[in-house]
């Protein structure tokens, strides 16, 4: 249909840097209000780069999440999207809620991953120390959920685990302003940063992971540009 036909050229677009991405999803959700793709891609181009409370989109980027997974109920990733939304502009009772979902919905590491992080944005380290725990139990062969273990016992201070407070000399020359540099030129770019840059480069980026992590997430998005931090 023409919404996907819309879609479509709004990802061809978005991968290559441009910005006709915006109005091409703008008019994939004209075009069809109920399809899940586009309402996402829609709202996640325009939350990159843009000052969304400033502007007054935070609302209606929230609608945009809700409604794709009002759609497409039983999508991980949805439900993932709209929790991270919500946990990054601070709507912390909303989050809740998403994550009892994901609970009921799903059983798997990935899923657990993903409460982790959610639970990590709302404020809730020892859950989210719990359920990264689980995803490692049930995956102990995959990094990722070591990294992310030590990530998060190092954020609460535990350094019995982590073992030694440093850092690498070279992840430690990346600051928050080289990050304020790039959005300046590059609105759309999605940040990527090593977890051994420092905690302040780590939040002001969109994802933060092991270099195998990092390749994954550009693999599975389809962002404009990409900074990688590593």
């Amino acid at each position: 249909n023409l919404s996907e036909v819309q879609n479509t050229l709004g990802e061809f677009y978005w991968v290559r840097g441009m910005p006709e991405s915006i109005p091409a999803f703008e008019r994939a959700v004209e075009l069809n209000p109920n399809n899940p793709d586009a309402l996402t891609n829609f709202a996640n181009v325009r939350q990159l780069g843009y000052n969304v409370r400033q502007l007054g989109y935070e609302e209606d980027l929230a609608e945009y999440y809700r409604r794709a997974l009002e759609f497409d109920p039983l999508s991980l990733s949805r439900h993932a999207a709209l929790g991270d939304f919500l946990g990054k502009f601070g709507r912390v009772e909303e989050v809740p809620p998403v994550i009892s979902r994901i609970e009921k919905l799903f059983d798997d590491a990935k899923s657990y991953r993903a409460i982790a992080w959610l639970k990590e944005l709302i404020g809730e380290m020892d859950q989210a120390i719990a359920w990264a725990i689980r995803a490692r139990d049930l995956e102990p062969d995959n990094p990722d959920h070591v990294e992310k273990l030590a990530a998060l016992y190092a954020a609460i201070g535990d350094f019995d685990m982590v073992g030694w407070h440093g850092r690498c000399e070279v992840h430690e020359k990346f600051t928050v302003e080289d990050i304020q540099t790039v959005r300046a030129q590059f609105p759309e770019v999605a940040i990527l940063a090593h977890p051994e840059c420092s905690p302040e480069v780590v939040a002001a980026s969109d994802y933060s992971g092991s270099t195998t992590g990092l390749i994954k997430f550009v693999e599975e998005t389809d962002k404009p540009q990409y900074l990688l931090l590593t």
